[in-house]
């Protein structure tokens, strides 16, 4: 049994009804990040008592910037995104998560997040210079005025109040163009694309 972005369970070819493709750009972790993550999301397992599902170490990530929702992907849109995405000039920069909380929600499960204790500015940065470019490409306004680098563990029924973790230091080189699959637990890198000067 296979379980949607939110832990809910599905049998395979069984998935739910409504699922949509969801394009964003993001920061994914390398193996080791990945691992180091892993270990800080299970001591907070243990230490709450939590049993919700799990977010797999190939789909751990940092949201930048939604592109669209939608059924199927266009390849113009795609193709615009990539475009916009290759423009950026940004040096590779340093990140440390080291807090972790509950993200409130309507829903029946909520998410276990990672938070950033330095280098958010530096994320943030990264996120305007795609906004500007998304803009000039014809994408219109993506950005939402709140923005909260966060990295999301896990969903549970439990809410978990801030507090601190042992800290996971993050170089990072470069972005991602992901094709989500929601509701199917599946990410798809589309393109990466380096942080340079």
């Amino acid at each position: 049994m296979l379980s949607d972005d939110e832990g809910e369970p599905f049998l395979p070819g069984l998935e739910p009804p409504g699922t949509i493709d969801n394009l964003f750009f993001a920061c994914r972790l390398a193996p080791e990040a990945a691992s180091r993550v892993a270990h800080v999301r299970d001591e907070l397992r243990h230490a709450h008592g939590l049993r919700g599902a799990a977010i797999s170490p190939q789909r751990l990530h940092v949201s930048l910037l939604g592109v669209c929702e939608c059924h199927g992907l266009p390849d113009d849109l795609v193709a615009a995104a990539c475009e916009a995405a290759a423009s950026i000039v940004m040096p590779p920069f340093e990140v440390v998560f080291d807090r972790a909380m509950s993200f409130s929600n309507r829903r029946k499960t909520r998410p276990l997040v990672l938070l950033t204790g330095g280098g958010e500015a530096a994320l943030a940065g990264l996120r305007n210079r795609l906004c500007e470019a998304m803009r000039a490409a014809g994408f219109g306004n993506r950005a939402s005025s709140h923005f909260v680098p966060h990295m999301t563990l896990l969903y549970d029924r439990r809410m978990i109040a801030e507090q601190a973790t042992a800290p996971v230091y993050l170089t990072v080189r470069d972005f991602a163009l992901v094709h989500s699959l929601v509701r199917r637990s599946r990410h798809i890198e589309l393109a990466r694309w380096p942080l340079r000067r």
